[in-house]
């Protein structure tokens, strides 16, 4: 009978500590599920059962921290305008993402390798690299798409020898399109995208 007891309580035990860990409530801060995804007719996807931004949105939590944003290492990036090489704000400057994905192209690398020299040039300069969807599908999981291409690019840029403590990482998801209200492929396209601030840390 004890025997029968030990083992019965072993049994509520396990499953009260799989209850309160489940997967879904610990995927937002770990990597996003690959299973189940469905799409959203051509736009950025949505995992199933997950609705718009709302006040429970665990991304909105992790990149409004301190008010800053995710990856920030230090104080906020004052941007530095007209700085030689690099021409900011133009498609020379701008990395481009195809549907759904987080991995740097090798067309967009050029762009990158550009990026890595002007902070080779400018070593008290810091950037801030921020991630970005087209505007369909779910806001949650568009703001995990967009912290992923952002830190794609600063992988790159620590590959190329930029010290990770000078790139920051934010996620602005579907809030920012170039393109508001984009109705053709090509204007979606534009919208999936990394843009860089560059400058100097505010005290």
């Amino acid at each position: 009978m004890k025997l029968l007891r030990y083992a019965t309580l072993a049994l509520v035990l396990v499953f009260a500590v799989s209850a309160g860990t489940g997967c879904k409530k610990l995927w937002p801060w770990g990597k996003t599920p690959t299973t189940g995804i469905t799409g959203t007719g051509g736009g950025e996807l949505i995992p199933p059962g997950r609705g718009g931004a709302d006040n429970n949105d665990p991304w909105k939590s992790l990149n409004d921290k301190n008010g800053l944003g995710v990856g920030l290492r230090g104080g906020e990036i004052k941007q530095v305008h007209g700085i030689p090489g690099w021409a900011e704000g133009t498609d020379a400057t701008i990395v481009y993402f195809d549907f759904d994905r987080s991995d740097i192209k090798p067309s967009e690398q050029p762009k990158l390798e550009t990026l890595a020299k002007v902070m080779t040039e400018n070593p008290t300069y810091a950037v801030r690299v921020e991630g970005n969807c087209d505007e369909r599908g779910n806001a949650e999981y568009n703001r995990g798409l967009g912290q992923r291409r952002a830190e794609a690019a600063r992988d790159y840029l620590t590959k190329l020898g930029v010290a990770e403590t000078r790139v920051d990482t934010l996620s602005n998801g579907l809030e920012k399109p170039a393109i508001p209200s984009a109705a053709s492929e090509n204007d979606h396209a534009r919208n999936r995208r990394d843009e860089f601030v560059i400058g100097t840390r505010a005290e």
